[in-house]
């Protein structure tokens, strides 16, 4: 009996699926919004302001809102985002270690409840081109609030300027 008919291969063909729709999907890079309103509408997938994270003395600051209960869905059928990646576009202290959170929930209580945040260490530095990189964290349900604060060791006020990018799943269920 061939090896593929003793294994289940749901798993692996849903797994499949998941990494297809995520790769080949449509991004979204967005800034602050021009006219925040809220905990409702933080984020604008045009704007070219960015966010800010400011420190606080040797420990995390205060947390930022990055995108509000209506940012997502951005397209019709998307049931879910992820918070891919981030853009660094400035920051005022130069390849110092930082340690940035993001988290995901209606408030910051339920973010620890949940424990749905993640953390990164990261020295961002002052250079011509922005640090990009990739952030690891869970799809969550369109309308999902996104968070993020950041520690920079043995500052106390500062700022880190960024963007994020998103990516949106309207996939359907595959059909097994």
């Amino acid at each position: 009996m061939p090896l593929s008919r003793l294994i289940d291969q749901t798993p692996v063909l849903e797994e499949v699926h998941e990494l297809s729709c995520h790769w080949h999907n449509w991004e979204l890079f967005g800034g602050l919004a021009v006219v925040p309103d809220g905990e409702t509408h933080r984020c604008d997938w045009d704007s070219m302001e960015p966010f800010r994270m400011v420190p606080g003395n040797d420990t995390y600051g205060d947390w930022v809102q990055v995108l509000g209960s209506e940012d997502t869905p951005v397209r019709s059928g998307a049931l879910e985002y992820d918070m891919d990646r981030i853009m660094i576009h400035d920051v005022s202290s130069d390849r110092v270690l930082t340690r940035m959170q993001f988290g995901f929930g209606p408030n910051i209580q339920q973010i620890f409840l949940q424990q749905s945040f993640t953390n990164y260490g990261y020295r961002p530095y002052k250079e011509t081109q922005p640090n990009t990189f990739k952030i690891r964290v869970s799809q969550v349900d369109s309308g999902q609030k996104a968070w993020a604060r950041c520690w920079v060791k043995g500052v106390s006020g500062g700022y880190i300027d960024f963007y994020v990018y998103v990516h949106e799943y309207p996939c359907l269920p595959m059909q097994v």
